[in-house]
């Protein structure tokens, strides 16, 4: 395939492809409100319950490790005793929210960008390493 030469020729290229650009973006969002929502479903769900999990061991064993420690003074140490519950309680609530963020992320955009990898350069056939690419990741 050559490289088209002067602004017509170029123009030509560019319109000639934008079909096939919104026809693989339109397949890409399809595949990703079908897969989307299961992967945002298994990473959530996931990621939540280790958070949840190891909530308690993080709480003692951060207050522990507080107690005993001796770089810090008799009154910062109050005060941190005191303090700490705001970051700890907060922890779970920011990283079960950040974990559905990431979830809808990587459930939207890798099947999108995976249709795009899927007919990109350097594949003899595109259409057989489309569908390879769908079931086999």
């Amino acid at each position: 395939m050559e490289v088209p030469v002067g602004f017509f020729a170029k123009l030509w290229s560019f319109i000639s492809f934008l079909p096939f650009f919104f026809l693989l973006l339109l397949l890409g969002v399809i595949k990703a409100v079908i897969i989307g929502p299961i992967v945002t479903l298994i990473v959530s769900l996931g990621n939540s319950a280790v958070i949840i999990g190891l909530w308690p061991a993080h709480f003692i064993w951060t207050y522990y490790c507080l107690i005993k420690t001796k770089r810090i003074g008799l009154v910062l140490k109050i005060l941190s005793l005191i303090f700490l519950p705001v970051p700890l309680v907060l922890w779970p609530i920011f990283g079960i929210f950040g974990s559905l963020l990431i979830g809808i992320g990587y459930g939207f955009f890798a099947p999108l960008i995976a249709t795009f990898e899927a007919v990109g350069t350097g594949f003899i056939d595109k259409l057989v390493n489309y569908f390879l690419v769908i079931f086999f990741p």
